[in-house]
């Protein structure tokens, strides 16, 4: 920050790092302007003086106009282009042909943000859309289109948890796997009350190192307090030796209302 001239040299202290990074309009500047390495060091900052937090954003659209399979995609803080899937391709989450539903779990600072989904459909061809945050309707729209997306704002402060399911969690919560090999841990959902004809899905394609793997989904429709389930996935074959966290979400698909713990994976190899 000192370099793009926004504090006095030998004055971009951490607290004051946090303070200006909850300015809209400089938070955009440097997302637009620092270099990988040091997007990632302020992100380690941010996190260490507790001015992060965890958001899941739940994207869901169906059209009974477009029969044509199209792309979907979603921004953070990032207006979405009109071309998103060439000019933005990391934006694109899917192939998608007469209803989706996605999920992105963002560690972002507090304060407000905005979210953008875009679908690739021309006019007249028009798709229904749905943003949650935590559970919440934040935006929708009847008319979204290439040239039109949906947009909508939170602030993580107005932000509730779940109010569905009262905590998810793995067993074990840490495992130790070669490169390459499969891992399966059992996911436990609990809800406070007993749901009538739940449904919740667990298992989506996440970041891990830098790689994204994909495990596998579940879809189940009981109506008890407690909901166990196997999760698998795969570990890429040249990943490094390390400690990733793998962050496992559950959706509650009756009011989009989620929970997330973490695995820790130990790659030995």
């Amino acid at each position: 920050m000192e370099r793009l001239g926004l504090v006095p040299i030998g004055t971009a202290t951490p607290y004051l790092i946090l303070k200006l990074y909850q300015d809209e309009a400089i938070r955009k500047l440097l997302e637009e302007t620092l270099a990988l390495s040091e997007k990632e060091l302020l992100s380690i900052i941010l996190r260490w003086l507790g001015g992060t937090v965890v958001v899941i954003l739940v994207y869901k659209g169906v059209t009974y106009k477009d029969p044509w399979a199209r792309y979907a995609g979603a921004t953070i803080d990032i207006p979405i282009d009109t071309q998103f899937w060439i000019t933005q391709p990391w934006s694109v989450m899917g192939v998608v042909a007469g209803s989706f539903c996605f999920i992105k779990a963002l560690e972002v600072t507090k304060g407000v943000h905005t979210t953008w989904l875009g679908i690739s459909s021309i006019p007249g061809l028009e798709w229904s859309g749905w943003i949650y945050a935590n559970g919440s309707l934040i935006g929708r729209s009847d008319a979204i289109n290439r040239y039109n997306p949906l947009s909508a704002t939170f602030n993580t402060s107005m932000l509730g948890p779940s109010h569905s399911l009262a905590r998810i969690y793995a067993v074990p919560s840490n495992v130790t796997a070669q490169a390459g090999s499969s891992v399966s841990v059992l996911i436990v959902a609990e809800w406070s009350e007993q749901p009538g004809n739940m449904s919740i899905e667990v298992g989506y394609p996440v970041e891990i190192g830098n790689h994204t793997i994909s495990y596998s989904v579940k879809l189940v429709n009981q109506s008890y307090n407690t909901v166990f389930y196997n999760v698998t996935f795969n570990l890429p074959s040249d990943l490094p030796h390390g400690n990733y966290k793998l962050l496992i979400v559950g959706l509650d698909t009756r009011d989009m209302s989620a929970q997330i713990c973490y695995l820790t994976v130990v790659c030995s190899g």
